[in-house]
């Protein structure tokens, strides 16, 4: 709903192409760190920025929540090395 009200409906549709992968990384990150309030905090933030139609501040939540995302992979794959593929030497 948020992507289709933010004209990004093709976005989605990556997202969802690669979603396994994602929900991996979700999933495993909230057994890894029993600290939800930040993510809490984020998500409602973006709640309130899109009610208040405030894209700034909507584009600045989303990057940073995208962004720990990314920072997280680095400790899931060495914490769960058997839910990643092994990436050869070569």
């Amino acid at each position: 709903m948020i992507f289709t009200g933010c004209n990004k409906k093709n976005t989605w549709e990556v997202i969802q192409q690669i979603k396994v992968h994602l929900n991996r990384s979700r999933m495993l990150k909230l057994t890894a760190d029993h600290n939800w309030e930040h993510l809490y905090r984020q998500h409602y933030s973006l709640y309130e920025a899109i009610e208040l139609h405030n894209i700034q501040q909507g584009d600045q939540i989303m990057q940073e929540h995208m962004a720990l995302t990314i920072a997280d992979q680095e400790m899931l794959m060495e914490k769960y090395p058997q839910y990643y593929k092994q990436r050869s030497a070569d």
